[in-house]
């Protein structure tokens, strides 16, 4: 999480003011992360426990997502516009199969450690789904747990979109990042060759106060930098149906 945290912190513009989603949220620190720089962003897990605590640690952090856009001048995001954070449940597989509602596609996706299984090509079909027309999907996995991505990079090619993938190597250790977007006139016929970037500096070290908690602990706030307790699995787990969008 803390990768793709970083990734969003250096490259602001891509979610400004924009329409998000993050898949397989966790405890919620890259939506809510998201949510000081877009203009609307929905926090999605596919467990139900999980979305439960994502609702205690956006509220206990409404002050900081709200306040990102609204107090400063000249920074991405600047302005008074209305913010919004809605927090759901979430079955990909049902997303792959069934759809996803028109008005409620986004402009951005985000994940983080998502695809260490075999469903990277149930992955790819469910984000295509949400995404709006021109977005860009925004993925990271550790050089590990990322056993599904190539599914998930065949059937995102199939679909005529380019994946920019980019090896990281920080001192938390090896991850993976790609960035899908729809081919454009004048890209190369394939992907682009794997980027490589060393950075000796330890990422996700936060200037702002986020108090989070994991899916297991008790409502405990956190001091800045952020921490997160160690506790039950956030990952996704491909649930029964979704209930219906809830906001924050």
């Amino acid at each position: 999480t803390m990768i793709t945290d970083g990734e969003l912190l250096r490259r602001q513009s891509l979610i400004a003011g924009r329409r998000v989603l993050e898949v397989g949220a966790g405890c919620g620190l890259l939506g809510i992360t998201a949510a000081c720089l877009a203009r609307w962003t929905m926090i999605t897990d596919g467990d139900e426990e999980v979305v439960r605590n994502l609702e205690h640690n956006v509220r206990a952090n409404e002050s900081l997502w709200r306040r990102a856009r609204s107090g400063s001048k000249g920074g991405a995001g600047g302005g008074s516009e209305t913010r919004e954070v809605v927090l759901r449940r979430l079955d990909w597989d049902e997303v792959a199969e069934a759809g996803w509602p028109q008005e409620d596609r986004v402009e951005v996706i985000v994940a983080s450690d998502v695809i260490y299984g075999h469903w990277g090509e149930t992955m790819a079909q469910a984000m295509l789904n949400m995404l709006a027309p021109g977005g860009t999907i925004l993925l990271a996995a550790s050089e590990d747990r990322r056993s599904g991505i190539g599914a998930f990079k065949d059937h995102l090619d199939a679909a005529d979109f380019l994946v920019t993938e980019t090896k990281l190597v920080v001192p938390l250790g090896t991850y993976r990042t790609y960035e899908c977007r729809q081919r454009q006139p004048g890209d190369p016929p394939d992907h682009p060759d794997v980027v490589v970037r060393v950075e000796t500096r330890a990422r996700g070290e936060h200037q702002s106060t986020l108090s989070l908690l994991s899916s297991s602990a008790q409502p405990t706030l956190l001091a800045s930098p952020p921490k997160l307790l160690a506790g039950a699995s956030a990952e996704p787990k491909a649930p029964p149906a979704p209930r219906s969008s809830s906001p924050a």
